[in-house]
């Protein structure tokens, strides 16, 4: 899964030259931030990965600015994304295999995301009112606060999922884990350089989930 992590590049480089590769060693980086997080988090059974390649890279491509769309390393990386999923649900206990189609039962769930980011927090209450009103026993609708709740309960209740509705940046991260077919529609932030597509290098090139972008103003 290098590839998906560092571009293609460096990733022959590790691959082919470990010693000359990309440095792995965490032996000297402190483990906390000034304000007292936790820089790494280690875990023998653990899922990784998915910060560093949702918008990082190796260059910090946020997605904040115009420079940081310059330099997409995951285009035509569908299925390498796919099989990382895979690799991640079996690494914690859940079956790949029963949530690689979009449940097929009436009605389908829709996820609100709530509280995922406190600086960039939105009220969806009127657009929940709106679906329900719109759907009817056609869909469940559900505001989720996917921050309160375990690992294992935030992954099985995204890959039961037709859709999840949340605003961008880390706390979307569940919603790599949405069955193929599925539809994430993801609220932006303007700004002086444009709209911020944050983790627009995983959404926009994921392929087997529908991604939606629009702009927190229009939400209404």
């Amino acid at each position: 899964f290098l590839p998906l992590f560092l571009g293609t590049d460096k990733a022959k480089s590790s691959f082919l030259d470990p010693v000359e590769g990309y440095n792995f060693d965490i032996s000297d980086v402190q483990p906390r931030w000034k304000d007292g997080e936790a820089r790494v988090v280690c875990a023998p059974h653990g899922v990784i990965g998915l910060g560093y390649f949702a918008d990082h890279g190796d260059k910090n491509w946020h997605g904040q600015v115009k420079g940081d769309y310059q330099k997409p390393h995951n285009i035509g990386r569908g299925a390498s994304f796919r099989r990382f999923r895979s690799w991640m649900l079996s690494n914690i206990g859940l079956p790949p295999e029963e949530t690689d189609k979009l449940p097929a039962r009436d009605p389908y769930l829709i996820l609100v995301s709530v509280n995922s980011s406190e600086r960039r927090g939105v009220d969806f209450s009127a657009q929940m009112h709106a679906l329900k009103k719109t759907l009817g026993s056609r869909a469940n609708v559900q505001a989720v606060n996917f921050p309160s709740m375990g690992l294992s309960e935030q992954i099985t209740l995204a890959t039961k999922a037709a859709a999840i509705i949340s605003v961008t940046g880390g706390g979307t991260s569940t919603a790599y884990f949405l069955p193929p077919g599925a539809s994430l529609y993801l609220f932006y932030n303007g700004g002086k350089d444009g709209p911020k597509y944050l983790d627009w290098d995983v959404w926009n090139n994921i392929g087997d989930i529908r991604v939606h972008w629009l702009g927190r103003k229009d939400r209404d």
